[in-house]
């Protein structure tokens, strides 16, 4: 059996095993926020949105999908409910003085958050927030007395309270209290119109209109607004759907996702096997190497077959020089006295040694011929200079 048969056999067998227990896997319930007319999981609001036209009058119920300041600025609305349903309420300011001018002009606003815009709450004075129960359900409660149960609204799942806890606004109707007797649902007069607050939205979902005796909670609440045309809010939803992509729909398809992760993982282990098997040798560069060395032992060996001990000598000497002025920064052209007391000065050698050595350099240059006693000489004495020099 070759490589690459063992190689397709484990990829099926990998992909079969994929497929099997994602067929034979109990599928989970989904307890995200969700919020959106369409979704049926125990958090959307499918429940509610098919009985909206059993509240009101059936043909003016409209969906809206954009934000606030887009849709109230396409129409002059008149007589009209606005409902948002959502865990946040989270309009910009440009958006919420839309909704203000909305409601303003005579129209109602129904929002059901657990927080609200600062910017709503400021310019309505009030503001939110949260106590958490030792349990995990609470009771909620209408302040109406023929709207009012005995035992309040009991809520499984639900150990958080979020309330109304700072109400400056003196206009402020109490629709509703939670168990702990803090407020949850309000009505707010703005201008001809109303805001409807209230800090429960879970209860509009479908899992609290199927599954529990609450049910009757939600379609009460918003028995308070009038009847005539409403606009159900799809945008400031926390499940909303999001610009298609055909990755996008991959991912958010469980078969299609391990399809699309078993590829990538195949790939890639096609690609690890493919570049290890087939890659080329990689050559081994020698480093360069340095060939002062050579050059100085050529040149070395040239001068020493030919005898010619004055111009080593002379080679020497002058590169003695220029060591000399680049280091002591003292002109080589003229020895005399000057010179001779400045380089002792600088190098702290004695004048004598110094005066004699570089005599003898002068000699040595104008001498025609020497032996190679005298260039050893030299030699030695230059190496001496130098070694005392840096001491």
């Amino acid at each position: 059996m070759t490589t690459k048969t063992k190689y397709i056999i484990f990829l099926s067998v990998v992909t079969l095993l994929f497929i099997l227990m994602e067929i034979t896997a109990e599928k989970p319930v989904n307890w995200s926020f969700s919020f959106t007319a369409d979704s049926k999981i125990p958090y959307g609001c499918y429940v509610l949105y098919q009985h909206l036209p059993d509240l009101y009058e059936s043909g003016n119920i409209s969906n809206s999908n954009t934000p606030l300041y887009n849709t109230l600025s396409e129409t002059e609305y008149l007589n009209t409910n606005y409902l948002i349903i959502n865990p946040d309420f989270n309009g910009d300011k440009l958006d919420i003085q839309k909704l203000l001018d909305f409601v303003s002009r005579g129209n109602t606003a129904f929002i059901a958050a657990h927080r609200f815009a600062d910017f709503l709450t400021d310019t309505l004075q009030i503001a939110t927030d949260v106590h958490f129960l030792d349990k995990d359900s609470r009771s909620i409660n209408f302040t109406h007395p023929t709207l009012k149960m005995s035992d309040g609204y009991y809520l499984e799942k639900n150990s958080s309270s979020f309330y109304f806890d700072s109400i400056q606004n003196m206009s402020v109707e109490i629709l509703g209290r939670d168990s702990e007797k803090n407020p949850n649902f309000i009505r707010v007069p703005f201008g001809e119109g109303s805001f409807y607050l209230n800090t429960v939205p879970l209860a509009f979902t479908n899992y609290y209109l199927l599954m529990n005796p609450a049910s009757q909670y939600s379609f009460t609440a918003l028995s308070y607004l009038p009847v005539r045309q409403t606009i159900w809010d799809e945008y400031y939803k926390a499940g909303r759907k999001m610009a298609g992509t055909p990755l996008r729909y991959i991912l958010h398809r469980e078969p299609l996702k391990w399809a699309y992760a078993v590829s990538i993982f195949s790939i890639l282990i096609f690609i690890f096997n493919y570049s290890r098997r087939k890659q080329r040798i990689i050559p081994v560069i020698e480093p360069l190497r340095n060939t002062t060395l050579d050059f100085v032992f050529t040149i070395g060996r040239l001068y020493y077959f030919h005898r010619d001990h004055k111009n080593l000598a002379e080679q020497k000497i002058k590169y003695f020089m220029d060591e000399i002025k680049s280091t002591y920064y003292e002109n080589t052209s003229d020895l005399n006295d000057h010179f001779f007391t400045a380089l002792t000065e600088k190098t702290g050698q004695d004048y004598e040694y110094i005066k004699d050595l570089f005599t003898d350099l002068q000699k040595i240059r104008k001498a025609k011929k020497i032996d190679k006693t005298i260039l050893l000489k030299l030699h030695s004495r230059i190496e001496d200079f130098r070694q005392k020099t840096r001491s």
